[in-house]
């Protein structure tokens, strides 16, 4: 349960909230079988739990390729995917590097999708879900595109264990929630 305005809202995860946002758009019989993804990006603020306990720790965070991480805001661009309204998978070019001292490792190949209020991405070679969505609180939609923002995103405890392990703390372990995420998805109408 989720609580808005000091009341009880159902709710079923991700896809029903995203399925809120494009509720008064028309949804054409072709996206039966889902459509292309063109674009769009996705935010991650850092929760300030999680920024503190990295800086404490000195890890770095940096991104890769067309990822950024600008003022605790971690932003992937989206680059491809499939859109099956109020299903979305996402797909995001480079990613992150976590950084302690000599060590290292890169969270990379991320793949969000909606339905499954999940993530996945390549970390220490491995692909592994590495995220858990929760329900957006925001959203807005129209034709070839949608909004969602406001959502927890969490490490798996195979996430917590790969970024873990990889730079030897315990620093997500104890600090799973990565942060409030953003989406905004373009597709072919």
């Amino acid at each position: 349960m989720l609580f808005n305005s000091g009341r009880r809202v159902a709710a079923s995860g991700v896809a029903a909230a995203v399925a809120a946002a494009v509720a008064m758009t028309a949804v054409p019989a072709a996206f039966a079988t889902g459509t292309a993804v063109t674009g769009g990006s996705t935010t991650i603020q850092l929760a300030p739990a999680t920024a503190k306990a990295l800086r404490a720790k000195h890890i770095l965070v940096s991104g890769i390729s067309r990822a950024t991480v600008k003022g605790g805001v971690l932003t992937m661009r989206i680059t491809g995917g499939t859109a099956t309204p109020p299903t979305y998978v996402t797909q995001y070019k480079g990613g992150f590097r976590f950084a302690k001292g000599a060590r290292s490792t890169t969270v990379t190949g991320i793949v969000f999708n909606t339905k499954k209020n999940t993530g996945s991405a390549v970390i220490r070679h491995r692909k592994i879900v590495a995220f858990k969505l929760g329900a957006p609180q925001s959203g807005n939609g129209g034709p070839g595109e949608v909004q969602f923002g406001d959502y927890p995103v969490r490490l798996t405890a195979a996430g917590q264990k790969a970024l873990d392990s990889a730079l030897h703390t315990s620093v997500f372990d104890h600090h799973p929630r990565l942060g409030t995420g953003a989406t905004d998805v373009r597709f072919k109408s």
